[in-house]
């Protein structure tokens, strides 16, 4: 299995229809995802956050940083 966490659950995540720890029998579908979710996020959230995806084995970890 293949993980996406969100390290951070900020406001607008928690708003949002995005879930955490989302799990995928394939690799390739994780990626996808991740790299969706974290492109939604920077666009439509509120901009007081940066997201960023990295692979770490079978996680990947979507990153969330303080814009200033």
């Amino acid at each position: 299995m293949y993980i996406i966490n969100v390290e951070k659950e900020c406001g607008c995540f928690k708003k949002s229809s995005f879930k955490n720890d989302i799990k995928f029998k394939l690799e390739s579908d994780a990626i996808i995802a991740s790299n969706k979710m974290v492109d939604d996020m920077n666009n439509n959230f509120c901009g007081k956050h940066s997201f960023k995806a990295k692979q770490d084995g079978k996680n990947f970890i979507i990153s969330v940083t303080q814009n200033s």
